[in-house]
């Protein structure tokens, strides 16, 4: 007997399991999805949570920042429904700059303005951040370690900047780098000395850690920020508009109520599937997910991730072959200024617990290179399933805030 399981199906990247095998499974809340988004942030921005309607904060002749976050899901309706909301207070569509980080060129992300009126589309600019650019970066002053801090430009030079971020929950090794604004370093000049030294690690879990990261939202005078909490298969739970710190915290809750799971006993295999549009297929939702399913892993137990990740890695990625030890390389990854230094550094994390195994678009000899284990097709997981005794099946396991049911 053998089952396919519906959320994951539709990456077409899963094989047939054995039911028989399958402990437990989670892919996500029950809940539907926002019908409209659009309408959805609208009315969010009409009545923000700790702060004025988006009408008393903007008027006709501001220059208008909407800074978006590469991952929010539905994210052309949800821009269409600000930019809505900003004309009818009096802005100028020309005077509209939606402001993108990099990771939009890198993984190619749909143009935001695609649900746009065609004229209104072709007056709204768009504008992907380079942090090596240094003409489209501007001093912004020095931080409270009295370092130079640096900015995207059209940030610095904005009468009003709205962020649009992706809610997340307040654990796992990707809350450190949250932040209320969301601002740094996504869109500071993550070559300088103070960009590579408050790049959150995987240890900057709790606590004050977002405080730390977004003097640049407190510089800047961010007030008003949007957070998408996301549905299963990319769709919307809610959005909300508001106070930057107050739906910061709003939507770190409403993601760790929508999306905890109790893990019924943890297993020898956990297969966990990243669902959703390319831009959530990456080398740091591949880490995240590791840490993750590892909670649910038996001591020394294998986690599959099944993405459909192209991107080679990076240079502290490829780190992760030089050691037949993933521990020992530990220390040397927590000082790593590069880009990918937090991602390799909870890779290791991960290959330190356990052997770690990866379907992917990428060439298996670039995958073993890591010292992770490829799987290039079903037969392929089929036969690493029989191997197990047992296993959990996560999908959309990059939302997922796992509960040890053996704690409580």
């Amino acid at each position: 007997m053998s089952t396919r399981f519906n959320d994951v199906q539709r990456t077409g990247r899963l094989s047939e399991i054995p039911a028989e095998s399958v402990v437990s499974q989670f892919h996500g809340p029950p809940e539907d999805a926002v019908s409209d988004p659009a309408a959805a942030v609208v009315a969010s921005l009409g009545d923000p949570l700790d702060f004025p309607p988006l009408r008393q904060a903007v008027v006709q002749g501001d220059r208008v920042a909407v800074v978006l976050d590469h991952d929010v899901p539905q994210a052309p309706d949800i821009v269409g429904g600000t930019i809505e909301t900003l004309i009818s207070c009096g802005v100028d569509p020309q005077d509209v700059v939606i402001v993108q980080t990099d990771a939009a060129r890198r993984h190619v992300d749909p143009d935001p303005r695609g649900s746009l009126p065609a004229d209104i589309g072709r007056r709204v600019q768009r504008e992907i951040h380079d942090p090596l650019d240094r003409d489209r970066l501007a001093y912004l002053g020095l931080t409270r370690a009295n370092e130079p801090l640096y900015l995207n430009r059209t940030l610095v030079d904005a009468d009003f900047v709205l962020p649009i971020l992706r809610a997340r929950p307040g654990t796992g090794p990707l809350a450190g780098g949250q932040s209320p604004s969301g601002l740094f370093p996504s869109f500071s000049d993550r070559t300088s000395s103070v960009a590579g030294r408050l790049v959150p690690s995987p240890d900057l879990m709790h606590g004050d850690a977002a405080a730390q990261i977004d003097e640049a939202g407190w510089m800047l005078g961010i007030r008003l920020a949007v957070r998408v909490v996301p549905a299963v298969q990319s769709g919307v739970l809610s959005i909300l508009a508001g106070d930057a710190p107050a739906v910061f915290r709003a939507g770190q809750i409403a993601c760790e109520n929508a999306w905890s799971w109790t893990v019924p006993d943890r297993v020898p295999l956990v297969v966990a599937c990243i669902d959703g549009p390319r831009g959530e297929h990456t080398w740091e939702t591949v880490a995240h997910v590791l840490s993750i399913a590892g909670a649910a892993a038996q001591d020394g137990g294998g986690v599959l991730v099944v993405s459909e990740l192209e991107t080679p890695p990076g240079m502290a990625l490829s780190r992760l072959g030089t050691a037949e030890d993933a521990a020992q390389l530990l220390p040397e990854l927590r000082k790593d200024p590069s880009p990918d230094g937090v991602t390799a550094l909870e890779m290791a994390r991960a290959l330190a617990r356990g052997p770690v195994y990866l379907r992917s678009r990428l060439d298996a000899e670039s995958v073993e290179e890591l010292n992770i284990v490829p799987l290039t097709s079903d037969t392929q997981i089929a036969r690493l399933v029989a191997r197990y005794a047992s296993c959990i099946i996560l999908g959309n396991a990059q939302h997922i805030v796992l509960q040890d049911g053996n704690t409580r």
